[in-house]
């Protein structure tokens, strides 16, 4: 089957999914109880590895990033990150700074425009080095199973790629678990469906300066639109006043072959930590 079969599948489903569900969550921010709050978080993440389009970083690389966040009740949200590398290697490698709107778009559905930008050291071996900036459209539409589609374009050193990424997950919810009416624990297994080009994997693989690293690995990877992944992943998050902790296990498996790279299936934990500083 080609890929415009892929494509109409996948579509299709969104489609499906999107004409079932009823509104439940902020779109911008999921930790918001109203689209009204003016918030303020501080996050600090630790990432065993990351991903780009559903593939893997060809050396592991474990991080921890620091993060602030702000969102106001027009729907404008913003937020600086740095990225440290702590191992094989220990130094800042990346800064990222986003800003963005939310909106209605139906009575029940919710959308943002956003966009990123993406700096890394010159010593920067992460896989979506070559992708300096994001922009990215989100629809989504809450409900007993929750669809969003994000549609991505990524461009930088080389030339541009288009991601589109469905997201299917259902919430489980308990409330008032030790506290009479602060704390709350928020489950939601996903399943993501990834399809997009890889012309920065290409251009990760052969680029010059990586060569006595990568070894000038030969690749085989067709920067066509095609499905580039699949992914499962099981975020828990527990919520007490103004402190929430979430760990996740993601489950990834990459659809598309790269010759003589480790790129399989992987399993990789995430671990957030975050405060408000505002949220009123």
């Amino acid at each position: 089957m080609n890929r415009q079969y892929y494509l109409t599948l996948l579509l299709c489903i969104g489609t499906f999914l999107f004409s079932r569900a009823q509104p439940t969550r902020n779109l911008r921010n999921e930790n918001a109880d109203t689209t009204d709050n003016r918030q303020l978080q501080l996050t600090f993440d630790y990432l065993s590895n990351k991903t780009y389009l559903g593939q893997q970083n060809i050396i592991t690389e474990k991080y921890l990033s620091p993060a602030i966040s702000y969102y106001a009740p027009s729907g404008f949200f913003t937020a600086f990150a740095l990225t440290k590398i702590i191992d094989p290697e220990n130094r800042f490698d990346e800064a990222d700074l986003s800003l963005g709107w939310s909106f209605k778009v139906l009575k029940d559905a919710e959308a943002s425009l956003s966009y990123s930008r993406f700096s890394y050291s010159k010593q920067s071996l992460q896989l979506g080095s070559s992708l300096q900036n994001n922009f990215e459209v989100a629809i989504k539409r809450d409900g007993v199973i929750t669809p969003a589609l994000f549609f991505d374009m990524f461009f930088g050193k080389g030339k541009p790629d288009f991601g589109v990424r469905l997201d299917v997950y259902h919430d489980f919810e308990m409330d008032n678990l030790f506290t009479n009416d602060k704390d709350e624990l928020l489950i939601s297994p996903t399943v993501s469906i990834i399809a997009a080009t890889l012309n920065f994997y290409t251009l990760y693989l052969r680029d010059s300066s990586l060569a006595r690293t990568r070894q000038n690995i030969g690749v085989n990877v067709d920067s066509n639109f095609q499905l580039a992944s699949i992914e499962l992943s099981l975020p828990v998050e527990y919520d007490l006043g103004r402190f929430m902790i979430k760990p996740e296990i993601r489950h990834t498996i990459p659809l598309q072959e790269v010759r003589n790279s480790d790129n399989k299936a992987a399993t990789y934990f995430n671990l957030s930590l975050g405060f408000f500083l505002m949220d009123e």
